[in-house]
C-alpha cells in the first residue's frame, strides 16, 4: 500500500491540540505570542486550520486566561481553528470563560473511579452549558486492569502511574482498590468482558461526558477497546459500582485543584516544557 493510500485519507483525520502556556511565561502571554503558536502547528501538520485547540492555564492566580481563551476566539474568527475547548479547567474560571463570549464546545479533565472531582460542579455546568466533557485517566494509567488482582505492593512503571498511585491512595486506597478491582471482575465476567471496559464504561455513562481517552500501543490493543461499544451496563450493575465509591473518599477540591495547589501533586508535573522555543506546548492528538 502507498503512503496515503486506504481507507482513511488525511482530511479524514481531526487535528486536537493544546495550548497550555508555560507557568514562567503565563504573564506575558499576548495575541501575537497565541497566534505564532498555532501558525508553528499549522505549518508542522500542512494544515490550513486546527479542528479543537484544548486551552490550558496553570496558575488561576495570575491574570490573563480570560484574555488568551478571546485571543483563541480571534483566531477562530481568521479561520485558523474550527473549535475551543479548555483542558483541567474548574467550573467557576470555565463559566468566566464562557460568560466573556467565548464558545467553549469541550471540557478536558481528569475522570475515573479513583477520580470523581468533576462530579462535584463541573459535570453539572458543562451539561447546562451544553460543553462536552473530554475525559483522560479513566484506566488510571493502567490500574484498573485485571493483572493487578491480588498484587500487593505496585511499583509504578510510568510516571503517569505515580501520579495515579497518588489518586488511589487518596480515594479508594489499597485495600478499597482490590476489592473494587473484585467488582468490576464480576461484572466484567457477565458481559464477558475486561475490568477496562467496565471501567471506561460506567465514566463513558455519567452526564455530560462525550468521550474518554485510552491509550493504545497497537492495533491489538484498538481492537480490544472496541468491545466497548458492544453492550450497556445494566441500571443495577452502574448502581452497584456508584454505591461501593460512595463508601470511600473523593478527592479533595475541585477538578485539577490539587495539582496546581498540594506540593504531593505538582512535585510530578512539568510546568515549563517549551522554555527552549519560549511557547506553548502544541503537542497534538488526533482522532
Amino acid at each position: 500500500m502507498q503512503r496515503g493510500e486506504g481507507p482513511v485519507s488525511a482530511d479524514d483525520i481531526q487535528i486536537h491540540m493544546k495550548y497550555v502556556p508555560d507557568l514562567d511565561i503565563l504573564a506575558d502571554v499576548t495575541f501575537n505570542h497565541t497566534e505564532s503558536i498555532i501558525d508553528r502547528s499549522l505549518r508542522r501538520l500542512n494544515r490550513d486550520a486546527l479542528d479543537l485547540v484544548q486551552f490550558h492555564w496553570w496558575d488561576y492566580n495570575v491574570p490573563g486566561y480570560v484574555e488568551v481563551a478571546l485571543d483563541l476566539l480571534k483566531l477562530k474568527e481568521k479561520g485558523k481553528i474550527r473549535n475551543i475547548g479548555v483542558t483541567n479547567f474548574d467550573a467557576p474560571h470555565l463559566k468566566e470563560i464562557v460568560d466573556a463570549g467565548v464558545p467553549i464546545v469541550s471540557c478536558q479533565s481528569q475522570y475515573s473511579l479513583f477520580d470523581r472531582r468533576p462530579e462535584l460542579a463541573l459535570s453539572k455546568y458543562c451539561e447546562g452549558a451544553n460543553i462536552k466533557h473530554v475525559c483522560y485517566g479513566t484506566l488510571a494509567g493502567g490500574l484498573l486492569a485485571k493483572r493487578w488482582e491480588g498484587v500487593g505492593a505496585i511499583k509504578p512503571e510510568t510516571r503517569s502511574q505515580v501520579k495515579y498511585l497518588q489518586v488511589l491512595e487518596d480515594s479508594v486506597g489499597y485495600e478499597g482498590y482490590q476489592k473494587l478491582l473484585e467488582l468490576l471482575e464480576k461484572i466484567a465476567s457477565h458481559y464477558r468482558v475486561g475490568v477496562s471496559h467496565i471501567a471506561t464504561k460506567y465514566i463513558l455513562g455519567r452526564p455530560s461526558v462525550a468521550c474518554t481517552i485510552v491509550g493504545v500501543r497497537n492495533s491489538h490493543h484498538v481492537a480490544d477497546n472496541c468491545k466497548i461499544f458492544g453492550f450497556e451496563l445494566s441500571p443495577e450493575d452502574e448502581a452497584a459500582i456508584t454505591a461501593f465509591l460512595n463508601g470511600y473518599p473523593r478527592l479533595q477540591g475541585d477538578c485539577y485543584t490539587l495539582e496546581r495547589e498540594s506540593p504531593r501533586y505538582k512535585n510530578i508535573i512539568h510546568m515549563n516544557v517549551n522554555e527552549e522555543e519560549q511557547g506553548g506546548n502544541d503537542a497534538l492528538a488526533s482522532e
